[in-house]
């Protein structure tokens, strides 16, 4: 599993704005960052959120690859981090009825 690197405010799973800023020129990096620590900037949340670091809120998500090389591989989660808690995904879409 690759290193988490960004998450906080604004991060979503949804690949769709990702593909398209990373499609629009962005760097898979820079559109990493266009959802996670821009957001937290603007929003002056950047204390609490935006990256991952010591003392700040545990809101992640871990993926099956590196998403700074393939940006797609965002769509491979396969753990949840919610205020410090950790989820499998696959028992988390059992749970709301859906099929991993």
């Amino acid at each position: 599993m690759a290193k988490a690197s960004y998450a906080g405010a604004g991060a979503s799973i949804d690949g769709i704005r990702r593909r398209f800023d990373v499609k629009a020129g962005l760097s898979p990096r820079e559109a990493i960052e266009t959802a996670s620590l821009v957001p937290a900037r603007v929003m002056g949340l950047e204390k609490d959120t935006g990256t991952v670091d010591v003392g700040k809120r545990a809101d992640l998500i871990l993926v099956d690859g590196n998403p700074l090389e393939r940006i797609s591989d965002l769509r491979k989660v396969k753990w949840v981090v919610a205020n410090g808690v950790l989820y499998e995904t696959s028992r988390l879409s059992r749970g709301a009825g859906f099929e991993p």
